[in-house]
């Protein structure tokens, strides 16, 4: 009786998208490391990602794009710089140590403004919403979603990277607490000058500092032309079957005194409220 041997072959693919890496390093024209250098990866100026280099003056950023992009290097007192960058769709590591020229127009006796898409400040992160949006934006939800690090996910709930917010205020005022996304689903996005991102955040400002924390808050800052005066948006749709959505907004946000009214009637299933009992019961 003969053996029989079975031979059997096992193939293995494994498919991964191409995470293309930029790194690098800054330094000033005397050799000096560059710390908190704000460094953008851009495609016809809208942000992909960004990063700010550390004490070192290293930066990183990784990227599954693959087609031609620019990264521009900014800081305060130093010359703007920019740099084209093609990538393929082969796994690419791109190495890019930049020097910044000071900026000798830059005289003592004169403070200078620079308006800046994102500005880091210790345990804050401002961005400027202009340079984020394309003008779909309807409400405070849709240009959330447009700023980078930022999750908004199907229920409405506001994520810093994995990190659920505490809570999203106006203008440092907390109108709902963990309620929040009556504010986010419904108030208008056109308003909203400034997101200002959190971290570290303590609900007792006194304890700033001396508290062990590690949530996550949001503070929107209204345009002047939207403080201290009343304004608002309505919304009106109806289609077949009988369905309809109504959506209005009326609000004041003075310095004593905030008012925000809402009315939203429907029939197509939208959830303008988010869960109620983070309202009621907030903790």
């Amino acid at each position: 009786m003969k053996n029989k041997i079975n031979i059997l072959f096992f193939f293995i693919i494994q498919l991964s998208f191409a995470q293309n890496v930029i790194f690098g390093k800054l330094t000033n024209d005397e050799n000096e490391n560059l710390e908190n250098v704000n460094v953008v990866l851009k495609k016809n100026d809208k942000i992909i990602k960004y990063t700010f280099t550390d004490k070192n003056g290293l930066y990183k950023l990784i990227t599954d794009r693959n087609d031609s992009l620019t990264i521009n290097f900014s800081s305060i007192s130093y010359k703007s710089l920019s740099k084209e960058i093609k990538f393929t769709n082969k796994i690419t590591n791109i190495e890019l140590n930049i020097i910044l020229e000071q900026d000798l127009f830059r005289l003592s006796e004169i403070v200078l403004k620079v308006d800046r898409d994102i500005k880091v400040n210790k345990d804050t992160i401002n961005f400027k919403t202009k340079y984020f949006v394309d003008g779909t934006e309807q409400t405070v939800e849709d240009l959330l979603k447009k700023i980078p690090g930022l999750n908004v996910d199907s229920d409405g709930a506001i994520f810093y990277g994995n990190k659920a917010i505490e809570k999203l205020m106006v203008d440092g005022d907390d109108l709902f607490e963990r309620g929040y996304k009556i504010l986010s689903k419904n108030m208008p996005a056109y308003p909203i000058e400034e997101v200002e991102l959190l971290k570290n955040y303590s609900n007792n400002h006194l304890l700033k500092g001396v508290e062990e924390s590690d949530k996550v808050a949001l503070n929107l800052k209204l345009d002047e032309k939207s403080k201290r005066i009343w304004f608002g948006n309505i919304e009106t749709s109806i289609g077949n079957d009988s369905f309809y959505q109504l959506k209005g907004n009326l609000m004041n946000f003075g310095k004593k005194n905030k008012y925000y009214f809402l009315t939203n009637l429907n029939s197509i299933g939208y959830n303008a409220t988010g869960d109620i009992e983070n309202l009621i019961r907030p903790f």
